[in-house]
């Protein structure tokens, strides 16, 4: 057996903070609150990696409103998002976030007609702090 500095309390309160965090799935690099935002770019790879990740950790709460980028992020993570969600973006000190961005401005013909692919995007991960 392993010694550790550790106790089992000690690690336990670190699995509970852990399932605590919440993963905020976007569309939009989006700053809802003051505060501080440590984004940086990933690919589409580890993207996907990161969502299925935190969704078997049941950890993810995505806000996708567009059906066309909803329907993409199902595709590309195997993984049944429900509908598209418009509510507004609730995070708390410690949370992270993944991003996928289109790299243009759709119009609205686009919005309803679009389909998307792979190099329409961008990806990002990032964490939020109040302080």
């Amino acid at each position: 057996m392993k010694h550790t500095d550790r106790t089992d309390t000690e690690a336990e309160n670190e699995v509970r903070e852990a399932r605590d965090v919440t993963v905020h799935l976007l569309n939009a690099a989006v700053m809802p609150h003051p505060g501080f935002y440590d984004m940086q770019e990933i690919d589409s790879t580890a993207f996907a990696e990161l969502v299925q990740e935190a969704n078997e950790l049941g950890q993810l709460k995505h806000y996708i409103g567009y059906e066309s980028t909803l329907a993409f992020v199902q595709h590309l993570t195997a993984i049944d998002l429900g509908g598209r969600n418009m509510n507004k973006t609730e995070m708390k000190d410690g949370d992270s976030f993944l991003v996928i961005r289109l790299v243009y401005r759709p119009t609205q013909e686009q919005r309803r007609t679009d389909n998307p692919q792979l190099e329409d995007f961008e990806f990002f991960k990032g964490i939020y702090s109040k302080a």
